[in-house]
């Protein structure tokens, strides 16, 4: 019989509260902090971890020190206690790690990611407690030596596969689903004894642990993964084990309850139940854009400082993401790449040969007379999602008689530098076959062109670089890129607007660009064309409106919605977003850190929820 068991059970904190000997004093004093015996583990109901970002310490009725560790020294951290204003005698402060939010009073909002790693992450927002036992006087703090115990409760989960049939399959993730909320926003607050408990008002219903390298299920193998949840009734709890050819699914037959404080463990014969697996069915994204979207020049590379790694992240391997993105790409070579406009090939006829040698092709263009070029083609030397391509051979008539497959290869690739279009730029067909002569621009179908049409969601973030004469162009090269697409429907798209405010300064006339993308007729709400949600996400409106302190802290930029750097906020009042988010404004460098790749990927992945392509 093919089966796999499950084995769960929560692991929950205990806290204690001890009095520090000295009343707080008014002022900022320096703190140190040393944790003892960390190893990034989770031991019963201790949190353990080896250096993070930052942490806070947390008492009632004073504000939070922010603790930072910069060098990521392991377990020791320094910083400032600011008790401006107030002071408590007999106080005792608990330590919050990391850094996910935590003010004055513990009432700024706090976040629990979706997105854990499996077995355990250090560097995720989980959030923990323990006393603080030593105290300070107003010009110096000592060491303190502190432990953490979870704030929030902890899921174990266990399953071990004993089926031989699945055992060479690679486990991508464990997924945590219920009907109630598990992730997402809550406050500390303080009880009647000055403990810390949470007030979860999260609205996520889903987490999930992923492995940062899958690992191979194998059999009567045990793997462990941990999710920090809401500590509260569970109900319809659903686990999910994905790999990369399966998924099982096991529902819980009882609700289940993490407090905190509590040792609690699940039903064992409440998980263990024999079901038959489903075969994996990945959904398909694909992502179309210049650097801001993808550093890279040719390749479909994604690293931290790509919005798609992020969203990959919170997405799940459920979802295939193609990274369409190209650095230093206009606008309409990107819909060339993605065939909302066609591509060609060749100022002049060429011979494709009969072997696999490459041979010049005279260069790849987007097509003639499409809005921006006026009777000329436009080179394309990004290669996103082009390759393997096809060139489409057609006789005098206009009848197809040839499609060779090969790829697009020219010397500029490498080092980012224009490339001799008449002799650098040249085709490897894949297979041999006759030779046959290609008539000057003949037609090229790109990888994507052919291949992700109708994906389940496709994301459009151009427009940086240009490529466009007026906003009625680049609306119609958007336009272009979903009508292809989705040539049947449904249109399953975001469109992404501009988030520079120089480029918002050259188009933004009376917010000119905003009402045209944001708009009935754009991309906005519009019931008569079948859009009772808009789709457009106004990048520059999330990251610089009344939430921009939010996604600071999502992002991992600030500690707290309240603990925002004052060149973010001087920045925002610029009209400019904050200066986090940039590798190196000041030196013209405005491509996003990975701060503002998380910053971008959360206000996009809100408007995924939004249009109900997750839960």
């Amino acid at each position: 019989m093919k089966k796999i068991i499950y084995v769960c059970a929560a692991f929950l904190a205990l806290s204690c509260v001890n009095k520090s000997e000295v009343a707080p004093v008014t002022g900022k004093v320096p703190v140190t902090v040393e944790v003892a015996e960390t190893k990034t583990v989770i031991n019963g109901n201790q949190v353990s971890f080896a250096g993070a970002e930052a942490m806070s310490l947390v008492c009632q009725d004073l504000n939070a020190a922010k603790i930072t560790n910069k060098d990521m020294a392991v377990n020791k951290f320094t910083g400032e206690f600011n008790a401006v204003g107030k002071s408590k005698a007999d106080a005792s402060f608990y330590a919050i790690y990391p850094y996910v939010g935590v003010g004055q009073n513990g009432q700024e909002r706090c976040f629990v990611p979706v997105s854990q790693r499996a077995p355990f992450d250090a560097s995720a927002n989980f959030m923990c407690s323990d006393i603080v036992t030593s105290a300070y006087d107003e010009t110096a703090m000592p060491a303190l030596s502190l432990s953490m115990n979870q704030l929030l409760g902890i899921v174990k989960v266990s399953f071990t596969n004993s089926s031989a049939s699945y055992q060479e399959d690679m486990v991508k993730e464990v997924v945590l689903t219920s009907s109630t909320p598990l992730v997402g926003e809550f406050v500390v607050k303080f009880d009647k004894d000055g403990k810390p408990y949470p007030e979860f008002k999260g609205t996520d219903k889903r987490v999930l642990s992923w492995f940062t390298t899958p690992v191979e299920l194998g059999v009567n193998k045990t793997h462990e993964v941990y999710f920090c949840v809401n500590p509260a009734e569970i109900k319809d709890a659903v686990l999910t084990v994905r790999t990369d050819k399966h998924v099982f699914t096991r529902q819980a037959k009882g609700a289940f309850t993490a407090v905190q404080g509590d040792l609690t463990y699940m039903d064992p014969m409440d998980v263990a139940t024999t079901f038959t697996p489903a075969e994996a069915k990945l959904k398909t994204l694909v992502v179309w854009g210049d650097s801001y979207t993808n550093r890279g020049y040719e390749t479909t590379h994604i690293d931290r400082c790509n919005y798609a790694y992020h969203l990959q992240q919170m997405l799940g391997s459920e979802w295939q993401i193609f990274n369409g993105g190209c650095s230093g790409d206009v606008t309409n070579t990107i819909a060339a790449r993605q065939g909302g406009i066609s591509m060609h090939v060749g100022a002049s006829d060429f011979t494709i040969p009969a072997d696999c040698t490459p041979v010049a092709v005279g260069g790849v263009y987007s097509g003639r007379n499409f809005w921006f070029t006026q009777g000329e083609y436009t080179q394309i030397s990004r290669y996103g999602l082009i390759n393997p391509c096809e060139i489409v051979v057609e006789d005098a008539q206009g009848n197809e008689i040839a499609r060779i497959e090969g790829r697009i290869t020219h010397k500029g690739n490498e080092t980012n530098k224009t490339a001799d279009f008449a002799t650098d730029v040249k085709f490897t067909r894949t297979t041999p076959g006759e030779a046959i002569t290609v008539p000057a621009k003949s037609k090229l179908v790109t990888f994507a062109a052919k291949n992700l049409r109708n994906p389940d969601l496709t994301i459009i973030y151009m427009g940086q670089n240009g490529g466009y004469k007026s906003l009625d162009i680049l609306y119609s090269q958007y336009r272009a890129m979903i009508d292809y697409a989705f040539p049947e429907g449904p249109e399953n798209y975001i469109a992404v607007g501009f988030h520079n405010h120089t480029k918002l300064a050259t188009e933004n006339v009376n917010n000119a660009y905003w009402d045209f993308f944001e708009g009935p007729n754009g991309f906005g709400v519009n019931e008569s064309a079948g859009r009772p949600i808009s789709r457009f996400v106004n990048l520059f409106k999330e990251l610089t409106g009344e939430n921009y302190k939010d996604y600071l802290a999502l992002s991992g930029a600030a500690a707290s919605p309240s603990d925002v750097m004052a060149a973010d906020s001087k920045y925002v009042l610029d009209g400019m977003l904050p200066r986090s988010y940039w590798f190196d404004p000041e030196a013209g460098d405005i491509h996003p850190n990975e701060y503002g790749a998380k910053a971008f990927a959360h206000a996009i992945y809100k408007k995924i929820v939004e249009l109900g392509y997750v839960d």
